[in-house]
């Protein structure tokens, strides 16, 4: 069920028990529930963001186009509308944990598994004629049902549908290291854009940071293969080079140059991801088995 609230009221309003974790440059989220007791993450947009929508009716429609596309891997806003101070909201299904990746470096093969997981996710939303826009280590999420959720899914077409520069979307809901060269220049994000961010994002879990483009991409990685690089993942990277090679292709610069498609990323990865004798992917059951006590911290309910 989706709701749209057309009539401007306070977030107290609208949702009950809200109670503030975290402030991103969008704005500031709550925990709360819907009316009806559903436990909803809530979005308020930052006033400086939603003073630069000068479409509300494309932001709020394109939050509804969103919504109507229920897409597994994915969380979807669920409400949205207007609040009585001229601002903006979304909530989005409270079915995952928000707390972040734990800053280490991950093995290669397991960065396969999770990577091949939300590649599949990305596809769904490619075939349901969207782009995500969004994607990057921050907006990864574990889902109650054990698997992995990619947040904040709808607000970047919302936010240009809204009136927002492109560029200014995709910068403020994800940062320059995961932007892909297109999106850095203000032009239209399409599917390998995305799979350009989530190349960029599984570059960071096996390396330990961001890629930086050109030469200083490639030593890196190139030093991860040959074992040079005593803080990354060297042996593990050795035994998976196939992952490493399809991350590398994945954040061409040039478009055309990358994966033509989240799915044929999918596969790649879920090929290097047993080529280094790791599990297949099978829904969420193996991102269970990896999980424990490696990606994420200890689990914090937020109920």
């Amino acid at each position: 069920m989706t709701a749209r609230n057309s009539d401007a009221r306070s977030l107290q309003d609208q949702y009950r028990d809200l109670a503030e974790y975290g402030r991103r440059n969008e704005g500031v989220w709550r925990a709360g529930t819907l009316r009806d007791g559903l436990p909803v993450y809530v979005l308020a947009l930052a006033p400086a963001l939603a003073a630069k929508i000068t479409q509300p009716e494309g932001f709020l429609n394109a939050l509804a186009h969103g919504a109507s596309h229920k897409l597994s891997g994915v969380s979807r806003p669920i409400s949205w509308g207007r609040t009585e101070d001229g601002g903006f909201h979304c909530a989005y299904v409270r079915d995952a944990d928000p707390a972040p990746l734990a800053p280490s470096v991950k093995p290669a093969a397991e960065v396969a598994v999770a990577g091949s997981y939300l590649a599949r996710a990305l596809a769904g939303v490619h075939r349901a004629g969207m782009v995500h826009g969004a994607v990057s280590t921050g907006r990864i999420l574990r889902a109650a049902n054990g698997g992995l959720q990619l947040g904040a899914f709808g607000l970047y077409p919302a936010l240009v549908a809204g009136g927002v520069d492109r560029r200014d979307a995709a910068m403020l809901l994800s940062d320059e290291a995961y932007v892909s060269p297109e999106g850095r220049a203000g032009a239209p994000l399409d599917a390998r854009s995305d799979v350009y961010s989530l190349g960029a994002t599984m570059y960071e879990l096996v390396i330990g940071k961001p890629p930086f483009g050109g030469r200083t991409t490639s030593y890196v990685m190139a030093s991860v293969l040959s074992g040079d690089d005593e803080a990354s993942a060297g042996a593990n990277a050795q035994e998976s080079s196939h992952v490493i090679d399809a991350v590398l292709r994945a954040i061409e610069r040039a478009p055309e140059d990358r994966w033509p498609s989240a799915a044929a990323f999918a596969t790649a990865l879920e090929a290097g991801a047993t080529s280094g004798g790791g599990a297949e992917v099978e829904d969420g059951r193996s991102l269970r088995a990896i999980f424990k006590e490696v990606w994420f911290p200890d689990r914090r309910s937020r109920e």
